[in-house]
């Protein structure tokens, strides 16, 4: 018995795409033909106003787009000489610690090292062009600083001087850190010690900046970058939110000091901790060497000292309004945020 053959060819398709085609093209002349009769009609009814009218609004449109986009730029120009005066600044701070920390060694052989009362043995004497601290700081480098901390590190669109060795803090170059960082120094110093630490997220954050969890227990943090005193009445806020979310401590932080007041409510509510500039320092300084290069390295890299926007992030720029200068936000006028220049942030 013979078999049939199986056609395995497919079908051929090319006829239903020809009719799709001619479809599509006879659907679109359609379309076209009743756009073109609505504004053959809307000409015939109105005249040429509505015509004018919407290409008026187009083109008020592209001017308010342009003109974003140029604020836009501007205010970018603006933020990068902020960074650039800064850094300028930077360097010559830099400069003049580490002259005050020479001149103020109590020993002979702390004059060769970078670091104050840092025990090293004085180099040899040197004899080349290059500068003395150049040579000496290969003497006096720490063992235990990872290598890719020391020299001279590079943070952002400009260079800035900084020799991450294991120096100590200073409440007097804290005290210029933004709000921002100092609230990711905190941070971050918890986690050294043991802690899980997690930031806030912008906006009201009812008092409290950091939190910290540790073996089932519930920690808050407020911190607060202040030139005046802290009184009493965020100590009763962040106390508030203690009680609210059912955590069992809370921490002040503050690079300034505490009234009578606010250390006196502090000790009757029991499970609080006040710390203030001068303990901070001291809690930072307990560190081991190479948590202290971290933490230092994470303080005073990059635009430390140009404040961070409160509502959305960005960094702020300083302004002129009628009142003085200020730090307004750099996406205005799209964010409002500002702050007001602190003495140790004006120039």
């Amino acid at each position: 018995m013979a078999r049939r053959k199986v056609n395995s060819r497919p079908p051929d398709d090319s006829l239903f795409i020809t009719i799709a085609i001619i479809a599509g093209f006879f659907v679109v002349m359609f379309v076209f033909s009743q756009i073109a009769a609505f504004f053959r009609g809307l000409w015939e009814s109105f005249g040429p106003w509505p015509f004018i009218v919407c290409g008026a609004a187009v083109i008020v449109i592209f001017v308010m787009w342009f003109s974003a986009v140029t604020a836009e730029a501007k205010h970018e120009r603006e933020l990068q000489a902020a960074r650039e005066w800064m850094a300028a600044r930077d360097v010559e701070k830099l400069r003049a610690e580490n002259e005050r920390a020479r001149q103020t060694s109590s020993s002979p052989r702390d004059r060769f090292s970078n670091k104050p009362f840092q025990d090293a043995t004085p180099p040899p004497p040197h004899r080349s062009n290059k500068p003395v601290q150049d040579a000496c700081s290969r003497h006096s480098t720490p063992t235990s600083v990872p290598d890719e901390l020391r020299g001279i590190e590079e943070q952002g669109p400009y260079r800035v001087k900084t020799n991450y060795q294991a120096v100590d803090f200073i409440l007097g170059l804290l005290s210029e850190v933004e709000w921002h960082r100092l609230e990711q120094v905190v941070a971050d110093y918890f986690r050294l010690i043991g802690y899980e630490a997690k930031l806030t997220v912008f906006g009201a954050d009812g008092g409290v900046d950091v939190e910290l969890r540790k073996g089932g227990l519930v920690g808050l943090v407020q911190v607060k970058a202040w030139c005046g005193l802290v009184g009493v009445a965020p100590v009763r806020e962040l106390f508030g939110e203690l009680a609210r979310r059912k955590a069992h401590h809370a921490y002040f932080f503050t690079t300034s000091a505490f009234s009578a007041d606010a250390m006196g409510f502090a000790r009757s509510a029991g499970c609080y901790t006040l710390v203030d500039g001068n303990e901070m320092v001291r809690r930072f300084n307990l560190l081991v060497d190479d948590k202290k290069v971290r933490l230092h390295k994470l303080a005073f890299s990059g635009d430390y000292d140009i404040p961070t926007c409160p509502q959305c992030g960005w960094k702020l720029v300083l302004r002129d309004g009628a009142k003085g200068q200020f730090w307004g936000c750099a996406k205005f006028p799209r964010c409002r945020g500002k702050l007001p220049v602190r003495k140790n942030y004006a120039a």
